[in-house]
């Protein structure tokens, strides 16, 4: 017996509906979303948790009794990085293999044509599970390495061979997924670079009480490696921490969305975390000179968790500068700076955005390449002005929500992907675009910001592509914008006002969609 919203094509049983048109799908992706929050708890603890390298074997009693002044700072520990994900692909390898609910992915049991053509596909789990569970599995393989002090682009290849391990020989049972080799070592980039500057700096900037809350697992690695935790008044850094932008805050909106569907507003509550890390020489220091640099110096990382009476969310963007030139020349008159700041380099990126609400539902994620990012600042003392902007390549994924029906019922006789009639999305190719302009006077920022972004679907990768006899060609378009009133009160509060527009136009052959979602918030929250 075929339950609601099933319909048969061409023979074949075709389940159309999306999370938003029923409950017991939006209540599965709805689980599925909290099991990728927990997972994301427990990445960022494991990242964290990371061992630092051990220190070199015990001084001699001279050099104890002399104190030195050269920096004491582990060097990288390559043995322990690969034990460290040695241990995840077991630990992940066991859970694989007792957990019944893997069974219904084993499709391909045939080592002989593991070398074939159609062992390469992408898989079609549910958007949860392929971008943002699978990117904290890559953010969780780069980011060991990178606690550990191995650079970038080792640690990007540790991320690779794990990631890669995992694919073709841990899930032999399974086609290898073409879609989770981009987003995993690639998506895990940003993410894992940004945890790993959130611990590093808490460690070395923080008291010793928010290094042992917010950063505990490097704090007891720390303390187990015979390293001070945390900073107290007069005790200085193990470390240069470096320039840190860290924020908390809490915010309540009104959305009002303004697709033909003419629904009611609706309210959004959002708690959320935003860091920004420079580890730049003589980055808003008094000086001038030009140097380059290669170990991901400027990252930054934004994760927003929405609770709605309608529904629930969660958002999560990182972006770091893997490599590029610093250029400054600043000087200080009393407390102001006068001069310019450039950054000019390549950077990768990854954004997740899951909204589930009555009136309004989004998925759109991506990883974007290596492409260009730029930072601008002119500092004029009170007052300021910087514009940072990036311009990449991507992979990934849209929602298809609101055409597969109507397109199941313009081609009855057709069977499309799996992808779009189990999950209804699709993954593709294209590219993105964002620029942000900033203007401060004193304690007041006013910013404007702008995002675009284009993806074409990819035909011909369906997991179960043998059944399929007609190739929907999907495209979808974002058009963001947003207005920001922010205030620093003192040197630890923000209360920022900030209007936030979002034009989606998405297709399915012929069939076409547009909505619109304009959200005004208010928040509050404390900074570093």
């Amino acid at each position: 017996m075929l339950g609601p919203g099933v319909v048969v094509v061409n023979g074949a049983a075709v389940d159309y509906d999306s999370a938003h048109r029923r409950p017991g799908a939006a209540r599965r992706e709805t689980s599925t979303m909290r099991h990728a929050l927990a997972a994301l708890s427990f990445v960022a603890g494991s990242l964290l948790a990371a061992p630092a390298c051990a220190q070199p074997a015990e001084a001699s009693e001279a050099e104890a009794e002399e104190p030195s002044e050269e920096n004491d700072e582990p060097g990288p520990d390559y043995l322990r990085a690969f034990l460290w994900d040695a241990a995840a692909l077991a630990g992940g390898s066991i859970w694989y293999w007792i957990d019944d609910r893997n069974i219904v992915d084993w499709d391909f049991d045939s080592w002989e044509t593991r070398f074939s053509e159609r062992a390469y596909r992408f898989d079609n789990n549910e958007v949860p599970i392929n971008w943002i569970g699978h990117p904290l599995s890559g953010a969780a393989y780069y980011g060991v390495p990178r606690a550990n002090r191995l650079s970038v682009p080792m640690s990007f290849v540790y991320g690779v061979v794990t990631s890669f391990i995992w694919e073709f020989f841990l899930e032999f049972q399974e086609r290898f997924s073409l879609n989770d080799f981009v987003s995993t070592p690639l998506g895990g980039v940003p993410i894992g670079e940004g945890f790993i500057r959130l611990g590093r700096w808490l460690d070395n900037a923080a008291h010793p009480a928010l290094a042992w809350t917010l950063g505990l697992p490097v704090a007891l690695h720390e303390l187990l490696d015979g390293r001070a935790v945390g900073v107290e008044d007069g005790q200085p850094a193990e470390e240069d921490p470096g320039f840190a932008d860290v924020r908390l805050d809490y915010g309540f909106a009104w959305a009002l969305p303004g697709d033909d569907r003419a629904a009611p507003g609706f309210d959004v509550s959002r708690f959320g975390m935003r860091g920004r890390f420079v580890a730049l020489r003589g980055y808003r220091q008094p000086g001038e000179g030009i140097d380059g640099f290669y170990d991901a110096e400027v990252t930054r990382m934004r994760m927003d968790a929405l609770v709605s009476s309608t529904g629930a969310g969660f958002e999560l963007e990182a972006d770091t500068i893997v490599a590029g030139v610093h250029a400054w020349a600043l000087r200080e008159r009393g407390d102001a700076l006068f001069g310019h700041v450039a950054i000019v380099g390549t950077s990768v990126s990854h954004l997740f955005r899951f909204e589930n609400f009555d009136p309004w539902h989004e998925r759109l994620a991506f990883t974007g390449f290596p492409g260009l990012a730029v930072e601008l600042e002119e500092h004029l003392g009170l007052a300021s002005v910087t514009f940072d902007g990036r311009m990449q390549l991507l992979f990934g994924a849209s929602n298809a929500s609101h055409e597969v029906r109507r397109w199941v019922r313009a081609h009855p006789d057709a069977v499309p992907a799996s992808l779009l009639t189990r999950h209804a999305y699709w993954n593709g190719w294209g590219w993105t675009a964002r620029g942000r302009l900033e203007v401060r006077v004193g304690p007041v920022f006013l910013s404007a910001l702008g995002r675009y972004v284009a993806i074409d679907s990819q035909e011909g990768y369906d997991r179960n592509q043998a059944d399929v006899t007609r190739e929907a060609d999907g495209y979808g378009q974002l058009l963001e914008t947003a207005l920001e009133a922010r205030v620093h009160v003192g040197e630890l509060v923000v209360v920022r006002a900030r209007w936030t527009g979002q034009r989606r136009f998405s297709s399915l052959d012929e069939i076409t969609s547009t909505g619109r979602l304009d959200r005004l918030e208010l928040s509050v929250g404390l900074r570093q």
